[in-house]
């Protein structure tokens, strides 16, 4: 333990001396009176300072670059690390660090007027143009500084000047933006689903890391606040949206996507109290995730709620996902009932969904219930591929099912012929 340490701090002192040899002149600045004495110093009144920094590490051909935002009471604006591969010189790095740092607060400033005079038609063109300044810090985290009640104001103003904004796509970094700002901001709820509602129904698609961002958010403040579901969904109601099902879909599809299919139930159930009645998609979604852990009871049970209460039709893919879980489980004969439910309650069953059952029933040794289900099959005109339709005909043909296998085959035959 003590080599360890010996040997880190050496490593260290060796790092410290070789930068000291290193050392240039600070970029950008000119002034022969600076101190020899390496301490921050405050700026003037209602000024931000930022001081920028650069790093190259040869043994790794790589280099970093950073800046630190502080106002002249010393609390931090932001701060920001970047690291790169390549090979470049010292000062090109503190460069780098200069004018990312430069133009991030240059865009955050412009965002800032915009908003004073209220043309927030000009903000998708401005992330636009400031491209790598856009990433870290968010351009809207300026907003965190005023009252929730004007920052929420604020946000349903730029949401609305955005909506007749053409292409429909314009926007979308816009919205990417205020979603990940309204997600990290310290009330994510209801703001963050009003934004997400705004950027759907623009057409436009929320990065892959909102789910995660969204579904966390969401768990949060469901186990820390004392209120249901609906009450969280209807609060979106107060700053005049209506929760919808694109919203609770995508909140649902973000939950089972981090394995909190439960919670993912209750917002499904939650939603036409909301006065939000759940669609297909919001079924399926659910269906598909208890059939990925295989939990196929409750899979046929939201069959059951979708198709006999809400009056909706699964998708074929959908009942594709439920067959092969319940093939998987070995549970055959639940696979039949539930194509013989859907077919009494009027609802098409495709192709695919039937030959996964009648293979799962030659699996299984179900031979004479695979018969039954191949009749079925090709009264809606359906014929199974030939390796199954030989395996059958052999199969019930080996334990007597004499009359089954030439009714197979002859029904094979005409929807051949």
């Amino acid at each position: 333990m003590v080599a360890e340490v010996v040997s880190s701090a050496r490593s260290n002192l060796n790092q410290w001396s070789y930068a000291q040899q290193r050392r240039i002149e600070p970029l950008l600045v000119h002034d022969i009176q600076v101190s020899e004495v390496e301490h921050w110093t405050t700026p003037a009144t209602n000024t931000i300072k930022v001081n920028v920094d650069g790093a190259i590490f040869e043994a790794t051909n790589s280099f970093g670059f950073g800046f630190i935002a502080r106002r002249s009471d010393g609390t931090f604006v932001e701060v920001v690390s970047v690291g790169k591969m390549d090979r470049v010189s010292l000062e090109i790095a503190e460069i780098s660090a200069y004018s990312v740092s430069s133009m991030q607060m240059v865009l955050q400033e412009k965002i800032k007027q915009v908003v004073m005079v209220k043309t927030y038609e000009k903000i998708p063109d401005l992330l636009t143009s400031f491209d790598q300044a856009r990433q870290n810090p968010n351009p809207f985290s300026f907003l965190s500084a005023l009252p929730l009640m004007s920052r929420t104001q604020i946000i349903d103003e730029i949401l609305q000047s955005l909506i007749p904004i053409r292409p429909r796509s314009r926007p979308q970094i816009a919205y990417a933006c205020l979603l990940s700002y309204t997600l990290e901001s310290p009330n994510p709820l209801p703001l963050s689903l009003v934004v997400l509602q705004r950027t759907l129904r623009s057409g436009c698609v929320p990065v892959p890391q909102t789910h995660l961002a969204l579904s966390s958010v969401w768990l949060k403040h469901y186990h820390h606040e004392p209120h249901s579901i609906q009450d969280i969904l209807k609060e979106m109601k107060s700053i005049g949206y209506n929760p919808d099902c694109g919203t609770c879909n995508y909140l649902i599809s973000s939950l089972c996507a981090v394995d909190q299919l439960t919670e993912g139930v209750k917002v499904l159930k939650g939603m036409a109290q909301a006065g939000c009645i759940p669609d297909s998609e919001s079924y399926d979604t659910v269906i598909k995730a208890m059939c990925k852990v295989r939990r196929t009871a409750e899979a046929l049970d939201m069959i059951m709620k979708m198709v006999q209460k809400v009056g909706l039709t699964p998708r074929q893919g959908t009942l594709v996902k439920v067959v092969a879980a319940l093939r998987a489980n070995r549970e055959m004969w639940r696979a039949v009932d539930m194509i013989e439910f859907l077919e009494k309650a009027g609802h098409v069953i495709g192709f695919e969904s039937y030959e996964l059952v009648v293979e799962g029933c030659l699996e299984r040794g179900e031979y004479i219930l695979a018969g039954k289900v191949v009749v079925g099959m090709t009264n809606k005109g359906f014929l199974p591929y030939i390796g199954v339709r030989q395996k059958l005909v052999q199969r019930l043909a080996s334990i007597g099912e004499w009359k089954l296998a030439c009714d197979v085959r002859q029904r094979f035959a005409e929807l051949q012929s």
